[in-house]
């Protein structure tokens, strides 16, 4: 599939963050671990050591296999009257050599190696918080991804993550965000972004403008999110929009914590074949269309369009006061031509040496379906704009990671 449609999933803030009065805040997490994935993962063919691909079986010590590393700075000012102007600064890094971890400005000028690129592409936003809500602009998290992170035991880290089999748009730019008071638990999210990815257009021609409605339950052992997206391309030729629906919910029984999420993501188009803009011309990788790809060759469109639907089932289950072991089972279905489908569980355990630090250790396995190529990846929240899958960037069907993680 094409870059430019990896893109265009989903944009969004899950929740406003905390602040106290009138400082600024540093922040960050360090973590550091020994990674090996090894299987075939239907991408890279026969691997040996004289032919080494993207796909052949790694290990080594990695940078970010929990826990994305990352440093930040959050603040607020007392305006008076119950209202506060906050912001919130933060960069990814690689500790293996210090280098910024994503790259490039866009999702279609990364830097080789996700090495480069702005500084703080993690999160930039200001605004404003009160008692009325909190209303904030700026680059920050994608909607689905946000609720994927709060729904899968391993938080989105690890060899054991559910986001790396699909595709996500980790964070969206030019986005405007409003969340509403927490009542009684209750909560709503609404944004807006006028363009996912990246500056905008001449004549806003090709922007991706995304709407996102999120009401979100949190009350005692219970957590409950519905997630709305919709995504059109201004002034496309195309006929089509991207919908997307999520459903996540928690409950802790305090013996165990049991996870559910599930999501479908759909093209919908008038069916007409689109035209490149301006040319009246086939879409081409230089002139994408929302919903298609190209064949092969280049010149001829494919019928290929998003319908991708995934679920998950985890539990989280206190060993000790120290220890905790997690669980997850997530299938992924695509109902595509390309049926790119896959399973894959995980297990992992980890122990708290304090209440920042801890030891993890972790196991997943793929097992293919239909015509699945599925891989292993890290944490995908880590390095990346588009939020490409491990479908595409990931290593071998199995994995086993241990290090260790500290937060400040």
């Amino acid at each position: 599939m094409h870059k430019t449609l990896i893109a265009l999933a989903i944009a969004g803030m899950a929740a406003a963050p905390a602040f106290a009065d009138s400082n600024v805040t540093l922040y960050g997490a360090i973590d550091y671990g020994y990674g090996l994935r090894s299987g075939d993962s239907g991408l890279a063919g026969k691997c040996n050591s004289a032919k080494p691909g993207p796909g052949c079986p790694k290990q080594g010590f990695e940078s970010g296999v929990s826990v994305p590393d990352k440093l930040g700075f959050k603040g607020a000012e007392d305006l008076g009257n119950g209202t506060k102007a906050i912001f919130e600064l933060e960069m990814g890094y690689n500790l293996t050599d210090g280098n910024n971890s994503i790259g490039g400005g866009g999702y279609s000028t990364g830097v080789a190696n996700g090495i480069g690129g702005g500084l703080f592409r993690r999160h930039a936003w200001m605004g404003l918080t009160g008692e009325w809500g909190t209303l904030l602009g700026g680059r920050v998290d994608g909607g689905r991804y946000g609720v994927l992170g709060r729904y899968d035991p391993f938080e989105q880290g690890s060899v054991a993550n559910a986001g790396s089999l699909q595709i996500h748009a980790q964070r969206a730019d030019n986005a405007i965000v409003y969340v509403t008071p927490n009542y009684q638990g209750l909560y709503g999210v609404v944004a807006y972004t006028s363009q996912l990815t990246g500056t905008t257009n001449a004549y806003n021609t090709g922007d991706a403008r995304l709407w996102l409605v999120q009401p979100n339950y949190v009350n005692g052992p219970i957590s409950a999110t519905f997630d709305y997206e919709r995504l059109t391309v201004h002034n496309s030729p195309a006929d089509a929009s991207i919908n997307i629906y999520v459903v996540g919910l928690s409950y802790d029984f305090g013996v165990a914590k049991l996870f559910g999420y599930w999501e479908h993501v759909k093209t919908n188009t008038s069916g007409s074949q689109p035209r490149a803009q301006g040319t009246g011309a086939p879409c081409t990788a230089a002139s994408p269309c929302l919903g298609y790809s190209n064949a092969a060759d280049g010149s001829v469109l494919s019928s290929a369009l998003w319908d991708q639907q995934s679920w998950l089932v985890g539990l989280t289950v206190p060993i000790t006061e120290n220890d905790k072991a997690r669980f997850s089972y997530v299938d992924y279905d695509d109902r595509t031509g390309v049926q790119n489908s896959c399973r894959k569980w995980g297990i992992g355990g980890l122990h708290f040496l304090s209440k920042r630090t801890n030891l993890y250790v972790d196991y997943a396995s793929i097992n293919q379906r239909d015509k699945g190529a599925c891989t292993i990846g890290y944490t995908p929240t880590k390095a990346g704009t588009n939020g490409d899958g491990s479908n595409a960037t990931g290593i071998g069907t199995r994995g086993v990671d241990f290090g260790m993680t500290t937060r400040f």
